[in-house]
């Protein structure tokens, strides 16, 4: 994964870069229904929103999100009143779809042409906190976080990550590539929203009985799997102004 991520940093210009998040919100959309168990209809409508997203370039990113929210509840709304069904597991599913599923992936699409090392070294912040959480927790690991939820996840490996991530953003700010208050509130942002993130899809995948989103990362699951800590960190801190 990460020899592909420098690959794709040093060689994807703004038209591959589309074309690779594109797919990348595709997928997270099919596994979003996977998981919420929505028909295959809602899905092709939300299939085209992404497409609508990422292809339409007149309007802002707030105005199409607007628009794809208002048209697709209208049809959802407008049929299941055709044909009087009771059901409104399409509203959970529109709204997850796109501020999960949507979003954070034309984000990273904007970030990547615009501030490229910056998307890098967030990613890089995810990756390094993930490890840490992953490889602590199996050494020092006894106190679960959320059981019911994650039950290999635990305090220690939480405790694990933060420690990584902190001295990772350290060795950055002794570089001077970003300013001390962005290391520091990059750091604080990634270790609060990444597990956040990876606990939500977790969260949806155990209510809903699904092991893994997806398979098309073979012993890894879906694209959700392995990009769910990006979901509410990417839009945080594009929209604070951090990068």
């Amino acid at each position: 994964m990460i020899c592909l991520a420098i690959l794709f940093f040093n060689y994807a210009d703004k038209n591959i870069s589309k074309i690779i998040f594109l797919i990348l919100s595709i997928l997270s959309v099919i596994e979003f229904g996977r998981i919420l168990k929505i028909g295959k209809a809602e899905n092709i409508v939300m299939i085209f929103s992404a497409l609508f997203v990422f292809l339409y370039e007149d309007f802002s990113l707030e105005k199409k999100v607007l628009i794809v929210i208002l048209f697709d509840l209208i049809l959802f709304f407008s049929w299941r009143i055709f044909k009087d069904k009771i059901d409104s597991k399409f509203i959970e599913y529109t709204a997850i779809t796109m501020f999960f599923g949507i979003i954070p992936f034309y984000i990273m699409y904007i970030i990547f042409n615009t501030n490229k090392l910056s998307l890098l070294y967030v990613m890089l912040l995810v990756w390094i906190y993930d490890m840490a959480a992953y490889f602590t927790g199996i050494t020092l690991g006894k106190n679960k976080l959320v059981p019911n939820i994650s039950p290999k996840k635990s305090w220690e490996g939480l405790i694990g990550a933060t420690i990584a991530v902190f001295a990772f953003s350290f060795i950055y700010y002794y570089n001077d590539l970003f300013i001390a208050r962005d290391i520091i509130l990059l750091a604080f942002l990634v270790v609060f929203l990444a597990p956040i993130g990876d606990l939500t899809v977790s969260l949806l995948k155990r209510n809903n009985l699904i092991k893994d989103s997806g398979n098309i990362i073979p012993g890894h699951g879906g694209v959700l799997d392995r990009m769910d800590s990006f979901i509410f960190l990417v839009p945080i801190i594009f929209y604070i102004g951090v990068l």
